[in-house]
């Protein structure tokens, strides 16, 4: 007894003394909170962000799974009426399939690719569908719709049958169908030659499709001749011709050919997807059903989409169904989402604009003239930041009293152009502009295609021109949309994709400065979709910092967001050498998270750090442990089998004597 005690002792002193400095001895820094399997949120312990809370009473079920507004219907009126809602499961594997779909490398055009992508995620979602289906039938609902890229249902049910919906286990979240409404010759120069020497005209759009979420294209209009590829509409008593106004005049933004109103990309193909009527309003289950219309039934899936309208119906927080929705296009589909901010002002950003992967579009005044220093934000244009504390709008660009196509030119002493005023006039000028942005990059970074949406995010906000004030704001974003700029930084800059894990989770860049100069990095990454709609409660967004040190250490600049998905340096330098430190803090779950960078001045990825999880340090630790304490116990044991006299299965007779031992063996 008293030698395993000895061993064990010995075994225990290795394990306490010698483990930890194995460990830690390759860590640059010490260890970021890369991963945290035990945390609390709301009172509630979480392991790995997987919630395990005690099972809910039902009116705390009712106040997380129903929206504000059903909530309050349900507390003030006891009438049985049919109402119209998004009933949102929990499963939700669109950003899963995608991953995996992305990394066979099976499917290279990306066309096909979104495709499959649907196709695969439509057979899943609807095995989860099914199950759910019988159950609010009995609850006297009817399916009005199946929605595959968020697992949903559109469902007409009774008021008072709400909170029996809400107690099934499959149901995550359940919303109204929410209103959206539209957001009410310079311009044009504007976003294309303010930096000198402007955009190369070679690069027009072609190959290159934007999808219009609107009133309607009206395409036998002379300066949009041939640039409607395909179209769709799903506003019931109605065409596809544009009976508003609104969305004929987008389109004219994006691509119009003519000469004196000329569109951002005159070779840009539209997709007319028509869900708002005469009047423009409309309802989200009508611009999901669209968004999904051009992932499968389309000749060539959108590049970009724009949705020049919103609603204030909703807390923009980012988490509503149809912002989330907003997310998992551009992260899964790899499509860039162009937004308007909305036309709120001071009150706040409309949603979807408030959606973390989206370009949210503020609208300037450029006062008729391509000089920036005159250029006023326009006092109705939403300001931020969103309900949650983050930065939007994202960009601005000119949106006041922009002439552009009427759709009711056929009309006699009608003009072929009107002037309209709003973001829905300034978020056409930046989807534009991504449609050329992606048209350079498809094949100068062929490389990096599946992130291209957010590189040209990227690009266009790290070359934004400051307006009124230096900076980030929140009334402009990062400035105004400047293709200049972004044409100058594409020939010069450095742009890449790099991802990070938790047992790798700071990447170490070089950069040397060899004259005096400005140091501009922006970082920036995207929300994912999750396999649950537990994200719809706690975010699967990363949480990554930069810091930029130089040569001896000192950190010079940095940014620390704890909500953004977006974080931006500016260092006036000096010539040396300077090292930035790229750290996810909190993977939120994550097994990888991508990120872009770019940088005005020349940057090298050096190396990436190796970090531990907290699991991983239990892990190793207990199996160096167990390998030393058994490692120790063999040396003793040998020790004492040496020490032992030979035995043989001779039995010498009682009179002989033992052999001698000298103690050597």
């Amino acid at each position: 007894m008293n030698g395993f005690k000895k061993k064990a002792t010995l075994g225990l002193l290795f394990f306490i003394f010698c483990t930890p400095t194995v460990l830690f001895s390759e860590v640059e820094s010490p260890p970021v909170n890369s991963y945290n399997p035990f945390l609390f949120q709301n009172d509630n312990l979480y392991l790995n962000t997987l919630q395990f809370p005690e099972p809910l009473s039902t009116a705390e079920l009712l106040k997380q799974k129903l929206s504000l507004t059903f909530q309050s219907l349900l507390q003030t009126t006891n009438s049985n009426e049919i109402i119209t809602c998004f009933v949102v499961l929990q499963d939700q594997p669109t950003e899963a399939i995608a991953i995996k779909l992305k990394a066979t490398n099976l499917v290279s055009d990306r066309v096909a690719l979104r495709k499959a992508i649907f196709a695969e995620t439509r057979t899943q979602v609807q095995n989860a569908q099914s199950g759910l289906i019988p159950a609010i039938a009995k609850l006297g609902g009817t399916i009005l719709h199946k929605y595959t890229v968020i697992n949903a249902l559109l469902v007409e049910i009774p008021l008072l049958s709400l909170p029996a919906l809400a107690e099934l286990a499959q149901v995550a979240r359940i919303e109204p169908d929410y209103q959206l409404t539209i957001q009410l010759d310079v311009s044009q120069p504007i976003i294309l030659n303010t930096t000198p020497p402007g955009w190369d005209y070679a690069y027009n759009g072609t190959g290159i499709f934007v999808a219009v979420c609107d009133t309607g294209i009206n395409k036998t209009h002379p300066a949009l001749i041939g640039r409607v590829i395909n179209e769709s509409n799903f506003v019931s008593g109605e065409g596809v011709d544009d009976l508003d106004g609104h969305g004929t005049h987008v389109a004219g933004i994006i691509a119009s050919m003519d000469n004196t109103y000329t569109g951002i990309g005159v070779n840009i193909s539209l997709v007319n997807v028509k869900i708002m009527g005469q009047g423009g309003t409309g309802d989200t289950s009508k611009l999901i059903k669209g968004v999904e219309w051009l992932l499968m039934n389309t000749s060539h899936a959108a590049d970009v989409i724009n949705l020049s309208a919103g609603t204030s119906s909703l807390v923009a927080d980012g988490d509503s169904s149809i912002s989330r929705f907003v997310d998992a296009i551009v992260s899964s589909y790899n499509i860039v989402w162009v937004n308007a901010a909305g036309n709120s002002g001071s009150i706040g950003i409309e949603i979807p604009g408030d959606a973390r992967n989206c370009i949210s579009v503020a609208n300037f005044d450029d006062h008729n003239t391509p000089n920036p220093s005159i250029w006023t934000i326009a006092s109705s244009s939403s300001k931020g930041p969103t309900d949650d504390g983050r930065k939007k709008p994202d960009i601005a660009a000119p949106g006041t009293n922009i002439w552009s196509c009427n759709n009711d030119w056929e009309i006699p002493l009608t003009p072929d152009f009107v002037q309209k005023s709003g973001t829905s006039m300034a978020a056409p000028h930046v989807a534009g502009a991504a449609a050329l942005i992606l048209q350079y990059l498809q094949p100068h970074h062929a490389d990096l295609q599946t992130d291209h949406a957010l590189l040209t995010k990227g690009v266009l906000l790290h070359t934004a021109l400051d307006i009124e004030t230096a900076g980030y704001d929140y009334a402009s974003g990062f400035g105004a949309c400047d293709l200049g700029a972004a044409w100058n930084f594409l020939q010069s800059g450095h742009l890449e994709v790099e991802s990070l894990t938790p047992s790798y989770s700071i990447a170490k860049y070089g950069l040397n400065i060899t004259t005096s100069e400005i140091i501009n990095i922006t970082l920036l990454w995207n929300r994912k979709a999750s396999t649950d709609f537990t994200w719809i409660y706690y975010s699967t967004l990363a949480n990554i910092d930069i810091r930029l040190k130089n040569a001896t250490g000192f950190v010079v600049a940095s940014s620390s967001s704890s909500v953004d998905n977006i974080e931006q340096i500016s260092y006036n330098a000096t010539s040396g050498e300077y090292f930035l430190y790229v750290t996810v803090v909190d993977f939120s779950g994550l097994q990888r998270q991508e990120f872009a960078l770019l940088s005005d001045s020349p940057i090298i990825l050096l190396a990436k750090i190796r970090t531990w999880t907290l699991f991983e340090i239990i892990l190793t630790v207990s199996i160096v442990g167990i390998i030393a304490v058994a490692a120790i116990y063999i040396v003793l044991w040998l020790r004492e089998r040496s020490a032992k006299p030979i035995e043989d299965s001779y039995t010498p007779p009682e009179s002989a004597p033992w052999p001698e031992w000298s103690g050597e063996y």
